[in-house]
């Protein structure tokens, strides 16, 4: 059983949520644009982006602020929140369809987020964000397409590239971090990030889709 909840927008800015009973349970789809974005069914990689770097670095009893990149069906931002050691969430949407199913039907699966008072919404493409931004952060995570091969706006593909990479690194503080979601393994992204940062890496995390273990991939860097 299948069923559309909500149709908002048109052209880039069309957003179509539907949801499907699998395992006699509602698991939600987000289509962007005609881009198949996310599942709730395969939220772990989105949850995994600001868990495992809020978690295993040593934040040395500061609040660290945060950037979330993409809100899709809203798991990084609630995740980041789920931290109360976390001083701010700041979160970049393109799509301002995106942002009003996160503050509608998306509250039964994102915890509500958005009203978190630590979060602020900026209707703003990512790019162009970094570009006027003066805001230092200790974590950037984004995740705005299924990574640098299947990009939901050919627009999109500058900011996989090392120059940008090399602006989001003035954005952050000493040590600070930047975490990108990727569907699939991309050895230019890895590379980039290489040219760009101290550090670099990738994680790849593993969901259980549909009965299949299918691999999702993270790539990271840090700013000594």
């Amino acid at each position: 059983m299948s069923e559309v909840v909500a149709r908002l927008g048109a052209g880039e800015k069309e957003v179509q949520l539907q949801r499907s009973l699998i395992d006699n349970e509602w698991q939600y789809e987000l289509i962007v644009n005609g881009v198949f974005i996310m599942a709730s069914y395969n939220a772990l990689s989105s949850i995994e982006l600001a868990r495992l770097p809020l978690s295993e670095q040593d934040w040395q009893g500061c609040r660290p602020e945060v950037l979330v990149a993409g809100l899709g069906l809203g798991y990084t931002v609630r995740e980041a929140c789920s931290f109360s050691n976390v001083g701010r969430v700041d979160v970049v949407e393109f799509n301002e369809n995106v942002v009003a199913l996160n503050r509608g039907p998306l509250t039964e699966i994102n915890g509500d987020c958005l009203a978190d008072p630590r979060v602020r919404v900026f209707e703003q493409d990512f790019f162009d964000y970094i570009g006027s931004c003066r805001d230092k952060y200790d974590l950037i995570c984004m995740d705005i397409d299924n990574g640098p091969m299947q990009l939901a706006r050919a627009e999109n593909s500058r900011v996989y590239l090392s120059g940008f990479f090399r602006r989001v690194r003035d954005r952050l503080r000493v040590g600070g971090m930047f975490w990108v979601w990727s569907c699939s393994e991309s050895l230019p992204l890895l590379q980039n990030m290489e040219r760009a940062f101290d550090q670099a890496g990738e994680r790849v995390i593993f969901e259980e889709v549909m009965g299949k273990s299918t691999p999702y991939y993270l790539y990271w860097g840090q700013k000594a």
